[in-house]
């Protein structure tokens, strides 16, 4: 679908993680800029105990935790 909006064959709704380049590059545009989803879709992390938790997923668990727990860090006012 990327490929055919990179053609000019039509529109795509994507996240801006994988159009970011090709907006600051002028290859694609965005459409309906003013529209904004009001929430934005979840990452969930399942394991299986948190008694147990090994070392490893709970440095996992906390990095994805301090990572993702603001704003998208690929959005930028930049791509507005």
């Amino acid at each position: 679908m990327l490929a055919l909006a990179r053609q000019g064959l039509g529109i795509v709704r994507l996240s801006e993680y994988h159009v970011a380049g090709d907006l600051r590059a002028g290859k694609l545009l965005r459409l309906l800029g003013e529209y904004e989803e009001s929430e934005a879709d979840p990452i969930c992390l399942t394991y299986q105990s948190r008694r147990n938790l090994s070392p490893a997923i709970r440095c996992f668990r906390d990095f994805m935790i301090e990572k993702f727990a603001g704003p998208n860090p690929w959005c930028t006012e930049a791509l507005v």
